[in-house]
């Protein structure tokens, strides 16, 4: 074995150099120290029920509740500092936000449509105002 700090022979624990103790380990030629495993990121965490509901809420908010929402999504699915079922959370909210708005313009559309249809149509103006004449 090898010490990792000048890399001089290391003897019962000490290096015969330095005295330091750490050491590298020889694979395939190369040195290598050994490895550490690597402590677990607070933001790997999963979310609490009560951050869950407190994350809801936030759109209830008078006035700025939707636009400080928005940002929100986008910050926790821009963001790499959040936990991962924030991040993927706030992806598929903002998907299917996408998609709720565009049907909803498609269908708001097609109603406008149907209605000047209807409108222009004289047959329906003729009903419209013998309806309008036996009502009043």
């Amino acid at each position: 074995m090898r010490c990792a700090n000048c890399g001089g022979e290391i003897i019962d624990g000490k290096c015969v150099i330095c005295g330091n103790g750490s050491q590298l380990t020889e694979t395939n030629g190369y040195m290598q120290q050994p490895q550490m495993p690597l402590p677990e990121k607070p933001y790997n965490r999963p979310v609490s029920i009560p951050a869950w509901v407190g994350r809801q809420f936030i759109s209830w908010i008078p006035v700025v509740g939707g636009i400080v929402y928005l940002i929100m999504l986008i910050v926790w699915a821009c963001s790499d500092k959040f936990e991962i079922t924030s991040k993927n959370w706030a992806i598929a909210t903002i998907i299917v936000t996408v998609i709720k708005i565009i049907i909803g313009a498609l269908v708001m559309v097609g109603l406008i449509a149907l209605m000047v249809q209807a409108v222009n149509n004289p047959e329906f103006r003729n009903e419209f105002q013998n309806f309008y004449y036996y009502t009043y």
